[in-house]
């Protein structure tokens, strides 16, 4: 349970320094300083369709997965959202 809440307090801290970069195309993984802990961040653009299918540019998509083992089982967590930057 507190690993779990680690890995949650990480993920709040990578999702609020992603919030704040250039919006560019980018992957990387993470050293959280936790044992067996892998962090893998995106930002991709992102086309998004409206209701009448016009396609909206300027749209990014930001994910971080967590992953894990406990006991052996793989874990994962994972959380996107999207960015709007008008270009």
């Amino acid at each position: 349970v507190r690993f779990e809440a680690e890995v949650r307090r990480i993920l709040e801290d990578r999702i609020a320094h992603l919030e704040g970069m250039e919006l560019k195309e980018y992957e990387d993984q993470i050293d959280t300083g936790l044992p067996g802990l892998k962090i893998r961040e995106t930002i991709l653009p992102e086309e998004i369709v409206d209701s009448e299918r016009t396609i909206l540019s300027g749209f990014w998509k930001v994910e971080i997965t967590a992953s894990w083992e406990r006991d052996g089982v793989p874990q994962e967590i994972q959380t996107s959202f999207l960015r709007f930057a008008d270009r």
